[in-house]
């Protein structure tokens, strides 16, 4: 929507404190894999368009930030309303980390707020996530 982008929570990464082992990072990961609920839904989220940047934050689109099938990272900023946990991705290293395009081809990104389709050379706006 124009106010808010709605989530559901994949997975989540544990607290890592200075010179811990990435291996054992990874494990962890894998063991922290949310599972659905017994209804069989995923954890859900909000992601309000104050908390998609930490700059320019009236001015946010979300619909060009964010678009359905996007993979993001993003970090718990409050336990939200009791119905979703409300999570920001303000933050250079926060935003879409896996995307598509219509056609299903992955995109790449070229900076802050632009990912491409290399076969195609389209171009999407979105807030990506600065890699690892």
């Amino acid at each position: 929507t124009h106010q808010r982008v709605n989530v559901e929570i994949l997975s989540v990464l544990p607290k890592t404190g200075e010179g811990e082992d990435t291996r054992q990072r990874s494990e962890d990961l894998q063991l922290l894999n949310l599972l659905p609920t017994e209804s069989g839904e995923y954890f859900k989220a909000l992601i309000r368009s104050q908390d998609v940047r930490s700059t320019e934050r009236d001015s946010v689109k979300t619909w060009e930030c964010f678009q359905p099938g996007d993979i993001i990272r993003a970090t718990v900023l409050s336990l939200g309303d009791g119905a979703s946990f409300y999570l920001t991705t303000a933050s250079n290293d926060l935003g879409v980390v896996f995307a598509r395009n219509e056609d299903g081809e992955l995109l790449y990104p070229l900076d802050w707020e632009t990912m491409v389709a290399p076969g195609t050379g389209e171009i999407e706006k979105r807030k990506c996530a600065k890699p690892f």
